[in-house]
């Protein structure tokens, strides 16, 4: 397996990450670390030339070290007013990519194959997995 991702992240975010890191190492096996700090000394940090793989932080501190040059680039999906406005300058930037809040695209053919599945097996009274119940909140 390749080395350990290095990232850090404003404290706003420990929680989430720390559930998405230890879901994406059970199914990659792919060491990671976070480090969960301030905002501001985390973007000090990436200032000072401390290297990591993953800089989590807030929008317009992600846009600042761009524009210093001490952040080469960045994907970004979830901003302070969604949706980003249509003349918001993230989206000619030329070193941000704006994603559409999905996790992944569907691909077709797999998905007609998994909903006739389902379909069938409904027919035969056969338990299906993936159902959502809004009651639990999921």
């Amino acid at each position: 397996m390749s080395t350990q991702i290095n990232g850090i992240s404003s404290m706003a975010t420990r929680q989430v990450l720390a559930d998405l890191v230890a879901n994406f190492q059970r199914q990659t096996g792919q060491s990671v670390h976070i480090e969960s700090v301030g905002g501001v000394d985390a973007a000090k940090r990436v200032q000072a030339g401390e290297a990591f793989d993953v800089v989590i932080l807030a929008s317009d501190a992600i846009d600042k070290l761009i524009a210093s040059g001490h952040v080469a680039g960045a994907t970004l999906d979830v901003f302070r007013t969604e949706p980003l406005p249509a003349d918001h300058v993230f989206w000619q930037h030329p070193k941000i990519t704006v994603t559409p809040h999905t996790s992944a695209r569907t691909l077709r053919e797999e998905s007609i194959a998994q909903i006739v599945g389902k379909m069938q097996a409904l027919q035969r009274g056969e338990p299906i997995n993936g159902v959502v119940y809004h009651q639990r909140g999921y």
